[in-house]
Order: structure tokens, then sequence, then C-alpha cells
């Protein structure tokens, strides 16, 4: 997984993993407040 001087900037990497993971947290906070939703508020009240 090493970089080469002809590949993606590893610091682009990195911004790119950090804006997939904060779109992927703010599609759960999302969907959490959806009614849809519910099931898994049951599930977390054990």
């Amino acid at each position: 997984m090493g970089y080469d001087d002809d590949d993606m900037h590893p610091l682009l990497g990195t911004a790119l993993m950090g804006a997939v993971m904060a779109g992927l947290f703010f599609l759960a906070r999302l969907a959490y407040r959806l009614p849809w939703a519910h099931w898994w508020h049951w599930l977390t009240t054990w």
C-alpha cells in the first residue's frame, strides 16, 4: 500500500477518506431521525 511518485497524494487520499467517513456519519444521523429507522432505536435500547 505504498505510494509512488505518480500515485495519488497521501494527503488527498486521507482527506477523501475523511470526507467519506463524515458522509457516512451524516447519513447515519439522518437515517436515525427518520421514522422507518425506529427499529434501530428499539434494538439499541435493550
